[in-house]
């Protein structure tokens, strides 16, 4: 071997003659072996700098002798395999020098023309290995020729297969380029013959070919579902049939399923409309999902950690493809099926179509949306009745269950239904339970607080001393596994109670601290365990506050840094906990966190400067490489390629990334000493293009960075120079981001930083050339806006949600470039979005489009000062007209833009008075008005009511007999800004003694009474703040005495007494 490595390497030294002479050895050599090594070697060897060293006699010679073993048999399939995928790489090479093959396609067109099912099988070999390395264009002339050479080779049995490959490797790359559809269109007639090779291979029992033909079929459908467009219903039962057929092999049975998922998630409607197609392939789900065994390993879990349980491929594979199912047909078409399939199982003698049932409904609930939100309390019941069942694995699944209709439809279930739930939760948290199902159970309790708010506080409440004494018991004497799941729980009922918490703080806070000062961390499952206690520890101390938790806080975070004074290990699970603990308990302490900031921030750093690389490798290579997962695709110049990266490290360099702007925004001007190295790691991390968390994360810190300095130079520790040098450099970073996002979520993150930061720096902080540029990187995303929702496309709520959050993202930044920049920024909208925005208020365009017009129009006019005086009729007239529209918010929008063009619009509003007066009347006297979400659009047009007889008095207003019923109109309670202008008004009506207000002094007394004692408001409400009452209530004095008594003795001695 030594010998041949150093002859080898002799070779090598001479690149004239190293190419030429491995092509003749792979031609002359006789023993199969050493042909086919000869042919790797070559294959290896063929890179553009040993190409462009070896003459042009020698390119030559390499290039004929090739071909000429093209065009003969070879004596195994490896040897011709191999041979295909030499000549391939040689075209490559080729290519990539700029040179060329000229006889390369036409020898590979006659091999498919020849008598020797031998060659004519290397022929096809090649052409599908060309197909993936040369471009699609290289093909073009051949592609009308292919239609009968294939369906000749698929009446074969020696190279059917080999033939549908092809067509699949053509397909696929040919669709990937512009027009590629109409030059395929010999290939798609091909479908069903196929269906014939598939049939063939099953009858004939050749399952692999079987399975390969059906993955082709995946290939070309995934990348062109239109492919099968005139045969998906022979195609869609053909794999009906593969998949319910018991006899095969699951590989041909997982295929047939894929196919008919991928289809399903391509064309959803044309799936639901072939017929069986979406019953049949539930049930077919649910037969692979039976088919679950016994798992001896399974109650040795007792963690409950999903990821560790040896699943079963087929039941695994089942329930992946059960929910793209589901998400892809739609909750509301899906639901009606699975729910009947699940049903009649959930009542068999069989364990394992009772577990089917439970772990399907539990992946319905999670993928279905709002389609069962009116099915829950019958879900419920069924679910909590098999939580009893005797065997564990069905109760486990049921648990499961329950764990995603809590998670999916809270806080409503828990709600509606806690009275149901939680016996049975705390029944199977007893130390009687099997030791699994108790995990499962207290996991559930997570499950269940995770989506309770401050509103279901009080529910929490009447249940939370049991549910802490179970917890505390199972964290004193329970099992490793058990204390980290009770640990989790508690961590989740101190979130849900928030302040509620501090009656158990001084029980459970000496044994957290007691976790927290272990030093003999041996195993791992200790270590989880007190990082575990670092996570409850911060949640307890963010629930109760400085207050409670501000006496023991020193305490815990020496605790907590003295564990990691040595070096930390990369893996130990504490690191994460320590971070995102610490990152809590600095939202507490605030500026007392900042000296622990010196020992805490070297681990965040290294988190956040952690820089992954992805690592190409061959596509057949063995192992992850350097990551942890690998996916092969297809790079130009290179072929199939497997490209892995570290999972592991993008995680903990978007924590890192997170963990600095959590501080940040807790630490503020004492956030100085750390603001320069931060910056430097999160700008760049903007346009991260390896993992969505780090960008989405570097973005979310921009405006934490940015309020730190304006703290500092706002305490006169900063110059604004300093301010306006890390907004301009994060500028750059925001905007490429911005163009180069292409998701709704990314684009909506991204403008929301971006408006935050200009709130933030406020005016002045764009240049004109800014300002033009935000317009121009927003004008795309509203267009965008516009097509897509103009678009007949499937119904997905989900995507319809992005959409319109986007959209109110940019109207936020308009609107806070407005507010900072006014008159100079008006030009810029008008000549850019402003066009974008009319189209948003045509007929047929949703509430939510009108809404997000309106509002930009109407922060023009607020805002633009005298450059968008010219705007203010049509922008009032718009405003007008959709003051009378059905939808609650669209009426809030344009009343409130009513007033406003009532306080800007000056003489060019006067015209509109009448009707406008006239409109708001109808809207406040119409049933219902105070009700829901009518409410807020009532009090803004109670306020353009104000607003008019306030700002347009030239226009000849009847304040006499407008303001009397104005005033009846108040007091204003759902929507703060128009409550504090309407209140402010009265106010200055009272100061100057108006006679309007004189008239109908009762009625503005008890407006007064009101206000200043917050008669009737509800949770987060309000009428003005303490400088408006105390100004209300010395308005009065400028009321003629006689004419206040008179009134104070009409009005109810109970409202007097907020006077």
């Amino acid at each position: 071997r030594q010998a041949g490595e150093n002859a080898l390497e002799a070779l090598k030294g001479q690149p004239e003659t190293y190419l030429p002479a491995l092509a003749n050895a792979a031609g002359t050599l006789e023993q199969t072996e050493l042909k086919q090594m000869a042919m790797i070697v070559l294959k290896r060897g063929s890179t553009a700098p040993v190409w462009n060293a070896t003459p042009p006699a020698g390119q030559e010679e390499v290039k004929d002798r090739l071909l000429s073993l093209l065009s003969v048999a070879q004596p195994s399939t490896r040897v011709l395999t191999t041979l295909t995928s030499t000549i391939a790489a040689v075209a490559q090479c080729v290519s990539d020098t700029e040179g060329k093959w000229d006889s390369l396609l036409p020898s590979t067109f006659t091999s498919l023309t020849s008598q020797d099912e031998g060659v004519r099988l290397a022929g096809l070999s090649l052409l599908a290995d060309l197909a993936y390395q040369l471009p699609p264009e290289a093909l073009e002339a051949f592609l009308p020729h292919l239609g009968p050479l294939f369906a000749q080779a698929m009446a074969s049995a020696h190279l059917r297969v080999q033939a549908v490959r092809t067509a699949a490797a053509l397909v696929t790359q040919q669709v990937a380029v512009k027009g590629g559809e109409k030059k395929i269109e010999g290939l798609s007639a091909l479908v069903p013959t196929f269906l014939e090779v598939l049939s063939s291979c099953v009858s004939s029992g050749d399952q692999a070919g079987a399975r390969d033909v059906v993955s082709c079929l995946i290939d070309m459908v995934g990348e062109y579902p239109n492919l099968i467009r005139t045969t998906v219903q022979p195609v869609l039962t053909a794999m009906l049939s593969l998949a319910r057929n018991g006899s095969l092999d699951e590989g041909i049975r997982y295929t047939a399923i894929e196919l008919l998922t991928t289809y399903a998630e391509a064309k959803p409607v044309q799936f639901r409309k072939c017929t069986g197609a979406l019953d049949g392939t539930l049930q077919a789900l649910f037969e692979c999902m039976d088919r679950v065994e016994e798992d001896d390993e399974w109650v040795g879990n007792e963690a409950d950690r999903e990821e560790e349980d040896e699943e079963q491929d087929e039941v695994e594979m089942a329930e992946s493809a059960l929910q793209r199912v589901i998400l892809a047909a739609g909750g509301s078409k899906t639901a009606g099926p699975v729910l009947a399939l699940a049903e009649q199982r959930m009542s068999s003698a069989k364990w394992q179509h009772r577990y089917s049932a439970l772990r399907a409904l539990g992946i319905l609930a999670g993928a279905a949306g709002d389609s069962l939100q009116d099915q829950n309390a019958s879900i419920l019941s069924a679910l909590l009745t098999c939580a009893a069942d005797p065997n564990p694995r069905v109760a486990w699944a049921c648990l499961g269950a329950l764990a995603a209709i809590l998670s999916s439809y809270g806080p409503d279930v828990q709600s509606e239904h806690h009275a149901s739930i939680m016996p049975v939760l705390a029944h199977l948290m007893q130390p009687t339970t099997h030791p699994r199902l108790r995990s499962r159970a207290t996991r559930c309790i997570v499950d269940f607080m995770a989506e309770c708010s401050e509103e279901e506080a009080e529910m929490v409440d009447g249940y939370a001393t049991g549910i802490i004494g179970v917890l505390t018991e199972m964290v004193v004497s329970g099992s490793p596994a058990h204390k980290l799941c009770a640990v989790s729980a508690i961590s989740a009922t101190a979130v849900a109670l928030q302040e509620r918490f501090s009656r158990f703080y001084s029980a459970l806070m000496p044994g957290f601290v007691a976790m927290l000062s272990q030093t003999d961390l041996r195993d791992r499952d200790s270590r989880e365990l007190r990082g575990k206690a670092m996570e409850c520890v911060s949640f307890i101390a963010d629930a109760v506050g400085p207050e409670v938790f501000g006496q023991d806080a020193p305490a815990v975070m020496e605790l907590l840094m003295a564990g990691h004074k040595g070096s930390i290990e990369a893996d130990d699970p504490q690191v994460p906990y320590l971070l995102q603990a610490s990152a809590r308990i600095a939202k507490c302490m605030k500026s007392d966190f900042a000296p622990y900031m010196a020992h805490l921030l070297p681990p965040v750093l290294a988190f956040a400067r952690l820089d992954p690389k992805l690592d190409l490798q061959a596509a057949d290579a063995e192992g992850e490489g350097e990551g942890g997962e690998s996916a092969v695709v297809d790079i130009k110049g290179m072929g199939k390629m497997k490209v892995s990266i570290n999972i592991k490290e993008l995680e903990d360099k978007a924590l890192g990334c997170t963990v600095l702007a959590a501080l940040a925004e807790s630490l503020q001007e004492h956030f100085m000493p750390f603001l320069e190295v931060s910056a430097e790691i999160l700008l760049p991390c903007v346009c991260y293009k390896l993992s969505d968390d780090v960008r989405v994360a570097s973005v979310e810190a921009m405006p934490d960075l940015i309020r730190a300095l304006k703290a500092a130079v706002d305490k006169g520790m900063q110059a604004p120079a300093a301010l306006y040098a890390l907004w301009e450099k994060a500028w750059i970073q925001l905007m490429q981001a911005a163009i180069c996002e292409p998701e709704a979520e990314g684009q909506t993150t991204i403008l929301s930083a971006v408006s935050q930061c200009i709130e933030i720096c406020g005016a002045g902080c764009l240049s004109d050339e800014q300002q033009l540029q935000l317009c121009t990187v927003v004008q795309p995303v509203v267009q965008d806006h516009i097509d897509g929702a103009s678009k007949e496309e499937d119904d997905d709520e989900d995507e319809e949600d992005e959409r319109e959050e986007v959209l109110r993202e940019v109207v936020e930044v308009l609107c806070a470039a407005l507010k900072a920049h006014g008159a100079s920024f008006v030009p810029k909208v008008q000549s850019t979005v402003l066009p974008l925005f009319g189209q948003l208020l045509g007929d047929q365009r949703s509430s939510d489009d009108k809404c997000a017009a309106l509002n930009v129009l109407v922060d023009l006019v607020d805002h633009g000062g005298d450059a968008a005086v010219h705007l203010s009729s049509n922008v009032a007239a718009a405003c007008l007209q959709h003051s009378s529209h059905p939808h609650p918010h669209v009426r809030r929008s344009a009343c409130y833009g009513l007033a406003v063009c009532a306080q800007r619009g000056g003489a060019t509003f006067a015209p509109l008075v009448p009707s406008a007066l006239q409109t708001m009347h109808g809207i406040v006297m119409a049933q219902g008005s105070r009700e829901g979400d009518n409410a807020a659009a009532t009090d803004n047009a109670v306020d353009a009511v104000g607003r008019m007889c306030r700002y347009q008095a030239q226009s000849g207003i009847d304040a006499a007999s407008v303001l009397p019923t104005w005033v009846t109109w108040l007091p204003l309670r759902h929507d703060d800004e128009c409550a504090a202008e309407a209140h402010s008004y009265l106010a200055e009506l009272l100061e100057t003694g108006s006679p309007h207000i004189v008239g109908c002094l009762p009625d503005a007394l008890r407006v007064v009474c009101a206000v200043r004692g917050g008669l009737g408001l509800e949770a987060g409400q309000s009428m003005g703040d303490d400088a408006l009452k105390d100004r209300l209530g010395r308005a009065l004095a400028g009321v003629p005495g006689d004419a206040l008594a008179a009134a104070r003795g009409r009005v109810d001695a109970s409202l007097l007494a907020h006077l």
